[in-house]
C-alpha cells in the first residue's frame, strides 16, 4: 500500500489523539515515564531511567524569551499571561459562546503553538467545568463562526489552528474588552 500525505496526516493525528487521551489521565511523573519510554523505544532519545520531577516555574516577568531568569520583560515578550478559561468566564470577560470556545481552544493549543483536535474540544469543556449539552451541540456552528472571523483555520477535517488574529482576540477577551455581540433568544408569546 502506498502512503499518501493525507494518509500519513490522518495516522499522525489519530496517534496524537490516542496518546493525548491516554496521557491526560496520568499524573506528571507517569506521563514523563511513558513519554521517555516511547522516545527510547523508537530510538529518538536514550532513556536514562530517571524520573523527572515537575519543575517549579518562575514568574514569566522574570524570564527572557529563551527561558533564562533575571531579565524583566516587556508585555509583548511574556508568552502566556492569559488567565484560566474558568476565570475569564466567571469574570464575564468571555461572554459569548464564541469567546468561550476561542479561549478554550487557545489553552488547548498551548497559546496557539499546537494543533487542536476537534474531538478533544468537549473534553476540554469538561476539564474547565464548562460542559453543557447545549454548548456541546453548538461546537460545530461556533467553530464555523470562528473560521468566518479568521480567528481559527481548519488545515484538515481533524484539526484546527488558532490564527494570529485569534490570538490577538484572546488578548482582547482577557482584558474584558471583547465586542462580541451576544444574541438574545427569542421567546414565543
Amino acid at each position: 500500500m502506498i502512503m499518501t500525505d493525507i494518509n500519513k496526516d490522518e495516522l499522525e493525528f489519530d496517534a496524537l489523539e490516542k496518546c493525548y487521551k491516554a496521557l491526560s489521565k496520568l499524573d506528571y511523573e507517569s506521563k514523563t515515564r511513558v513519554i521517555r519510554y516511547l522516545l527510547d523505544k523508537f530510538k529518538l532519545i536514550s532513556y536514562s531511567g530517571d524520573i523527572l520531577t515537575k519543575p517549579e516555574a518562575p514568574h514569566p516577568e522574570l524570564l527572557d524569551n529563551k527561558g533564562n531568569e533575571g531579565v524583566v520583560l516587556s508585555g509583548e515578550e511574556i508568552e502566556d499571561t492569559i488567565p484560566s478559561v474558568y476565570e475569564l468566564v466567571t469574570k464575564q470577560h468571555a461572554r459569548s459562546e464564541i469567546d468561550i470556545l476561542l479561549v478554550v481552544m487557545y489553552k488547548m493549543s498551548n497559546g496557539g503553538k499546537e494543533p487542536i483536535l476537534r474531538s478533544n474540544i468537549s473534553e476540554a469543556y469538561k476539564e474547565n467545568n464548562l460542559y453543557t449539552k447545549e454548548r456541546s451541540k453548538n461546537i460545530t456552528n461556533n467553530i464555523k463562526s470562528l473560521i468566518k472571523k479568521s480567528y481559527v483555520t481548519a488545515p484538515n477535517n481533524i484539526s484546527l489552528a488558532i490564527t494570529p488574529e485569534g490570538i490577538k482576540q484572546v488578548g482582547i477577551i482577557a482584558e474584558g474588552k471583547s465586542a462580541t455581540v451576544i444574541k438574545s433568544r427569542k421567546t414565543k408569546k
